[in-house]
């Protein structure tokens, strides 16, 4: 075993911050390297510490730990899977990372489903195989073969493996038995599509639904995320609806009557996606052709806040079938 596919459990890190890594989806000191580098060095300063101390449990050794100085190299750029869309590359800084999983929302009739099917075409032109699962019969299979035969140059539809989701409990089915999908494909998938999720979960979003058992659902599903992109290291990508949040002054939730403003904001929150891997991006329509693509969250850090100073973004517009 190397150094950096060691458990996160080796370092020398309190229990609670253990804890709520293994939550938000981190593992390996290698998932730290990418995306925490300031904890890896939290713990090569906690066992610089235990060494001059007399007594306490041994630790990894520091000279094992990536520096931070070598993260950025710890994922090269082939490596890294191009969207098909320029602004969104640049925005995950270059492509999506294996073992990542990116969150797409937008409002109805965004180009939500423009930007799947580029990300599909891009893959099918790298050699990448695609596991699409479709949850609302918004891409059908014949729209993705037609838009790989409306490429500049044709593609094949052998790297496609395509699924048809009918409710929440078949996409966890799905994703707890992907293993065996994965085996019997006859191509090795990098990419799993999970078109619409955010239609699957409307019964669980319902008012009557107790709260506790809607979060015991997303966890299911968060953790199944975790083991798909670590076990198989597919990087994953799901769609999903934005919804109106009306908002009181103070900045709280409100309703018609008390609210001042309001905001856009996915419509099934972030319950279902283990933070430490996931990036979140909305799409701001500015006309029917142009607008703008926003950084919600990433693997590097926190949620970032709505001000307009903090914003991450890229303006797009559509040209053919595709998103630049």
């Amino acid at each position: 075993m190397t150094s950096r596919s060691r458990p996160i459990s080796s370092l020398s890190l309190p229990a609670a911050l253990l804890s709520q890594l293994t939550r938000d989806g981190y593992e390996t000191v290698d998932d730290l390297a990418r995306d925490r580098p300031e904890l890896l060095s939290q713990a090569q300063a906690s066992q610089s510490h235990s060494r001059r101390a007399p007594l306490g449990p041994p630790s990894l050794r520091a000279s094992h730990l990536p520096s931070s100085r070598a993260v950025s190299s710890l994922i090269s750029a082939s490596q890294l899977q191009s969207t098909g869309c320029t602004p969104l590359d640049k925005i995950l800084d270059g492509g999506l990372p294996p073992g990542r999983i990116l969150e797409i929302s937008g409002p109805p009739g965004s180009c939500k489903e423009r930007l799947v099917l580029s990300l599909v075409r891009q893959c099918v032109k790298d050699d990448a195989g695609v596991m699409f699962v479709d949850c609302q019969n918004m891409i059908p299979p014949e729209l993705i073969k037609r838009t790989l035969e409306d490429a500049t140059s044709p593609l094949p539809t052998h790297l496609i493996s395509y699924a048809k989701i009918h409710d929440a409990v078949d996409l966890d089915i799905y994703l707890r038995n992907i293993s065996q999908r994965i085996v019997s494909c006859s191509f090795t998938p990098k990419v799993l599509v999970i078109a619409s999720i955010s239609f699957l979960f409307q019964p669980f979003l319902a008012s009557n639904v107790p709260q506790s058992s809607r979060n015991a659902f997303f966890d299911r599903i968060r953790q199944a995320l975790i083991k798909v992109s670590a076990a198989h290291n597919l990087s994953i990508i799901t769609t999903s609806q934005l919804s109106v949040r009306l908002l009181n002054a103070d900045g709280t939730t409100g309703n018609f009557a008390s609210a001042v403003t309001s905001t856009m904001s996915p419509q099934i929150g972030m319950n279902y996606l283990p933070a430490g891997k996931a990036y979140r991006v909305i799409i701001v329509p500015q006309s029917t052709s142009i607008g703008k693509l926003r950084l919600l969250s990433s693997p590097r850090g926190p949620s970032l806040s709505q001000d307009k100073a903090s914003r991450i973004e890229e303006d797009y517009r559509l040209a053919g079938m595709g998103v630049v």
